[in-house]
């Protein structure tokens, strides 16, 4: 089954379709939601409940934007692009979305310009940003990061991550010691500092072209869970939280 809700303007015409702002879809069907903006922001906030409510943020104008919403296979989908005119030139649509959803609803976010703050999911998410700050408030499960220019901050825990990060400082909290799996860090330039609990056991492999590296829990090869770090210039930190 496939809802699609569009919000459109005619422009030039004496006929204005009803402006939608909101949504509201039953938890069931939208077990996961992606989002993709031009130079909107994207907020998402685990709640209580039984269903997925959505509404704009940000400029929104009717003139230069199209908003989609569609649910399609279990998966949401939150889209705002700018409308393609052939008689003046295009100007990039900054809207953006705040959605409220249940803490297993699976993540995708893919903003060109602006920023992403994700709540304390547990089913992971895949995030992509190409100018703007990420922030995390416990997170949890498979995490994506892929961020050109712009900071990444919060607590999170995961056992199956990849973070790439172009310029910009990345200031990560484990609210839990991992057990086993991976992470995998790569930055441009910038700041890496990350935050495990004392008791983790961690194998770390750290390379860092210009800057240093500084550990405050020992690397042992026999860990369960892999560290692996390269940063092309600046501080590696990793401290006991």
């Amino acid at each position: 089954m496939k809802t699609i809700v569009t919000l459109l303007a005619l422009i030039g015409g004496n006929c204005m379709a009803a402006e939608i702002t909101n949504w509201e879809f039953k938890a069931g069907e939208a077990r996961s939601i992606r989002m993709n903006t031009e130079a909107g922001g994207v907020t998402l906030v685990a709640a209580e409940g039984s269903s997925v409510k959505a509404e704009i943020v940000g400029e929104y104008s009717t003139e230069k934007c199209e908003i989609r919403a569609e649910v399609s296979g279990g998966e949401l989908l939150l889209k705002a692009s700018a409308k393609k005119r052939w008689f003046w030139k295009n100007s990039a649509c900054k809207t953006g979305f705040k959605v409220y959803a249940p803490a297993g609803t699976k993540i995708f976010s893919k903003t060109s310009a602006g920023n992403v703050e994700v709540g304390a999911f547990s089913s992971g998410a895949d995030i992509s940003v190409g100018a703007g700050n990420i922030k995390l408030a416990g997170l949890s499960g498979p995490i994506k990061i892929s961020i050109g220019a712009g900071n990444v901050k919060g607590e999170i825990y995961s056992e199956d991550m990849a973070c790439k990060t172009g310029t910009g400082a990345l200031d990560l909290d484990w609210k839990n010691a991992p057990k086993a799996g991976k992470a995998s860090i790569h930055a441009g330039m910038g700041t890496i500092a990350l935050s495990f609990p004392a008791e983790s056991k961690l194998n770390i492999s750290n390379s860092t072209g210009m800057g240093g590296f500084n550990s405050e829990i020992g690397s042992d090869p026999s860990a369960a869970f892999r560290l692996d770090i390269k940063n092309g210039m600046g501080s590696t930190w990793i401290k006991k939280s």
